[in-house]
Parts: C-alpha cells; structure tokens; sequence
C-alpha cells in the first residue's frame, strides 16, 4: 500500500505536513486523488504564513511535494 492509498484511509484527520521546501503545514486532510498524485488539506496553521493571502483555508499539493505526513489524531 502506498503512502497516498495509507493517507486516503485518513480522510477528515489532522496531520502535520513538511514539505520539500521547509514548510511545516498543520491541516485536516480533506482528499486524496490517487489518479493525479494530490491531496486537498485545510490548514489550520503553518510556519510560512507569508504565503498566503488568507493563512486559514483550502489548499491542494503534490505527494512530489511532500517530505512527510505525520497523523496527529491518534486514535
């Protein structure tokens, strides 16, 4: 199973995304689309808030962006 198919079965949870780029992303994962490799999350904080127009809100990225995904709601 791939990290992409592992992260579906997480919809609706919270994790903290590190991406290739430095950015640390803390959001509930909204979706997975295993077909075109990206996800859609809403974060709820981030430690490049500069990027964003309006820090708090949707937003997609690539699994070839991402470093890691760490669940946080542990069960």
């Amino acid at each position: 199973m791939t990290n992409q198919e592992l992260m579906r079965d997480k919809e609706g949870k919270l994790f903290e995304f590190k991406f290739n780029d430095g950015e640390t992303t803390v959001g509930k994962l909204l979706f997975v689309d295993l077909e075109t490799g990206q996800f859609i999350y809403e974060m709820s904080a981030t430690n490049e808030p500069t990027r964003y127009q309006n820090r708090l809100g949707q937003y997609s990225a690539s699994f070839g962006e991402l470093q890691t995904a760490e669940l946080l709601d542990k069960e």
